[in-house]
């Protein structure tokens, strides 16, 4: 009777220890400091292997690599023990996973020292550390040891005819210590997201990952739950495979130390609406791209270009009319028209390049703070190659007067291997110097040759002229028609000056600075002619102005 009783009451104390190493982490609880932290101590770590809901592993303190990520900045190594730990190995995306000792949090999971160790060889960020990067405005080393979260990529097309996941991911909602946390760079019709692990909340803010995402200090990115569909096991790196639920909140610092943000205020971001027009079908997109200080153009392309990527083949001929406007708030918009015509896999990247850039002109101008309003863009693509190949330029005469007109014709070459002419007319100019001079016809690349040499010393000293700058950029849609005289223009700050002596060249080179630029040319007058294709090639004809 005695053995009986003494067996239940050891399967209630068992029991009883299980419910407790089983219950969930508690936010905000009390901090462990690092000094307090020894070699031996014993602990349970918590992550999510599945679904929402964390699972604990056991933890094992090794010792500390004192200023591991820079000064101050220390490491806690331990050991995790589990059989569903040790069977995975460390896991991309349980980043940020928090561990505790007698109730106390320690820190987050976020290193990982043996990828194809005999034994789960992690580093923990101390709690410390994290609380720390949510106020500072310091920084630490970066390391490249981190256990990168998962990035997602989740692009919809045809949306009339492909099933729509929101409506499965709507109810992806909790946020809580050991379970995973999306860190959203792209969020709408296409979702770009990194998945870690939530380590605490703590007087409101939300700490995670334990590592930086991609170190851009102050940021605001999207703050989302998710779900996570199974832990890919891998000798080389396992990794967490996960949905992303909607953005419930801002993520604001993204430290050396991990991501802090708080659950309620929405990101700003930059609004893109990209219509994608084929053969086979047209679709519009509209998402959101976050807004940070160095990264935003790169969201901005990698979204277009995956959109671009998954909708059109590779490999074949084929060619894109892009046309938009990109909104600069107080100072209008600026016009997006452009074409482009390859036969392999780059036209898609070189097409999301072409907004990217705009974009980043104006997400990094000279002078001034980023002016990036909303992206409407429309893709127009074609499996048909539409080139325009320039073969020769003639002219009526060679011979002519100040403010006579000359007329023109260039012949060039279509992809299809006809041949075509443009005819039109150029005027001189009444300024123009007398004597011989340069009519040349190029596409955009080939007229931007010219003034070359003087890009470098272009500065603006006012964000209108910048912003005007922009405006005029050449794109490879048009045909070019350059009047050119062979004296230097030099560009002195933003003031340029033209049709110099031969000599100023040599002189110039011993006292400018070398950051002005000097060209042995100058561009009396450039006109331009829509081509409805991407142009390339040049040809030029020598006249005479008397």
């Amino acid at each position: 009777m005695h053995k009986i009783i003494k067996i239940a009451l050891v399967s209630l104390l068992m029991a009883a220890l299980s419910e407790k190493a089983l219950a969930l982490p508690t936010a905000g609880a009390p901090i462990m400091p690092c000094k307090d932290i020894e070699k031996g101590m014993k602990g349970i770590g918590y992550t999510t292997f599945s679904g929402v809901e964390p699972e604990p592993f056991d933890v094992e303190i090794v010792g500390i690599n004192y200023d591991f990520m820079g000064p101050g900045q220390h490491i806690i190594v331990a050991l995790l023990h589990g059989e569903k730990i040790e069977f995975t190995g460390v896991i991309a995306g349980m980043s940020g996973s928090p561990v505790y000792i007698n109730e106390k949090i320690v820190g987050a999971v976020s290193l990982s020292f043996t990828p194809f160790g005999k034994e789960v060889l992690v580093g923990i960020t101390p709690m410390e550390s994290m609380v720390y990067g949510a106020f500072s405005n310091g920084s630490a080393l970066s390391n490249d040891k981190a256990v990168k979260p998962i990035e997602l990529i989740n692009v919809t097309l045809a949306k009339t005819l492909l099933f729509d996941a929101k409506e499965k991911t709507k109810n992806i909602n909790k946020i809580i210590p050991g379970g995973p946390i999306a860190a959203l760079v792209a969020d709408g019709d296409i979702s770009m997201a990194a998945i870690g692990t939530v380590t605490d909340i703590r007087d409101g803010i939300v700490y995670a990952f334990g590592h930086q995402f991609n170190r851009s200090g102050h940021t605001e990115l999207g703050l989302a739950a998710a779900e996570i569909v199974r832990v890919v096991s891998s000798y080389e790196q396992s990794y967490k495979m996960g949905n992303v639920g909607p953005v419930i909140g801002t993520i604001y610092e993204d430290r050396a130390s991990g991501i802090m943000g708080k659950i309620g205020p929405l990101p700003n971001s930059v609004p893109l609406e990209i219509t994608l027009k084929t053969p086979a079908f047209s679709e519009n997109y509209r998402f959101n791209v976050a807004r940070d200080k160095e990264m935003t153009p790169m969201y901005i392309y990698k979204s277009i270009y995956q959109l671009l990527a998954a909708g059109i083949d590779y490999n074949k001929w084929g060619s894109f009319e892009i046309m938009g406007e990109i909104e600069i708030p107080g100072h209008g918009v600026l016009k997006v028209e452009d074409y482009l015509s390859d036969n392999t896999s780059m036209l898609h990247l070189m097409a999301a390049k072409k907004v990217a850039m705009m974009a980043n002109n104006l997400w990094n101008p000279p002078i001034g703070e980023p002016a990036l309003g909303k992206i409407k863009v429309q893709y127009n693509y074609s499996e048909k190659a539409k080139s325009k190949v320039i073969e020769a330029l003639y002219t009526d005469k060679t011979m002519v007067k100040r403010g006579e007109t000359l007329r023109l014709k260039a012949s060039y070459w279509l992809s299809d291997g006809k041949r075509e002419f443009l005819e039109y007319s150029l005027k001189i100019p009444p300024y123009t110097p007398k004597g011989k001079l340069t009519v040349a016809i190029g596409g955009a690349s080939e007229a931007a040759l010219i003034e070359e040499t003087i890009s470098s010393g272009l500065k603006f000293t006012t964000l209108e002229n910048y912003y005007k700058f922009l405006k005029n950029i050449r794109t490879d849609g048009a045909f070019y028609t350059q009047l050119i005289v062979s004296a230097p223009t030099a560009q002195m700050g933003t003031k340029r000056e033209y049709n110099l002596p031969p000599n100023y060249v040599l002189l110039a080179k011993g006292a400018a600075d070398e950051s002005d630029g000097i060209s042995a040319k100058t561009i009396i007058l450039e006109q331009k002619e829509a081509a409805h294709a991407a142009v390339s090639g040049a040809a030029l004809v020598e006249i005479r102005v008397y």
